[in-house]
């Protein structure tokens, strides 16, 4: 939309304010780093299983804590990627997965799963969540850590727990500046 007569001066070049739920570089918008606009960077999510008819993952075969933060999905799936490095976990797929022109997808902590319930309405219907699944975070169960994982179901019920050798689906994240 194109108007040669905009002009900074007078507000009508305008750029618009992304929200919540768009899609934006990759994926819907689940976070914003200032809580408020774009301006400070976010996080966007994709619905891996469903682009890629409902392909689904185990978490891990390890036992041993290597995914430990509950905030930080990027550095657990380094750890994750580092420790296991077998092919075709969960971990494995979000390292190495390039999906709509980006590669620095993750599985993203339990606390990161947890943004996209508190996010807006639209969200859901472009990440096209089924409520009946559960999907894998990148936290291990703080009493089991050997052997259990955290996942998360949009459905409001939040975070559940699972083993590791379970097949789960599979939502990524990634950061945006």
């Amino acid at each position: 939309n194109y108007d040669p007569a905009a002009s900074f001066s007078d507000n009508s070049c305008i750029t618009p304010v992304l929200q919540l739920g768009d899609f934006y570089e990759g994926g819907y918008i689940v976070q914003f780093n200032n809580g408020v606009d774009e301006t400070n960077g976010g996080t966007v999510a994709i619905n891996y299983s469903d682009a890629f008819s409902n392909l689904t993952a185990k978490w891990s075969s390890l036992a041993n804590d290597i995914g430990t933060d509950t905030s930080d999905g990027a550095a657990n799936t380094i750890n994750i990627v580092a420790s296991d490095g077998f092919n075709g976990t969960a971990a494995w797929t979000a390292d190495g997965v390039t999906h709509n022109g980006y590669s620095d997808w993750y599985l993203p902590a339990l606390n990161e799963l947890q943004l996209t319930s508190n996010s807006t309405g639209s969200l859901y219907s472009g990440l096209n969540t089924n409520s009946s699944l559960f999907y894998w975070s990148s936290t291990e169960a703080g009493f089991a850590p050997e052997t259990t994982v955290y996942k998360w179901s949009p459905d409001g019920n939040a975070a559940g727990v699972d083993s590791k050798n379970e097949f789960n689906s599979l939502i990524f994240f990634r950061k945006f500046q």
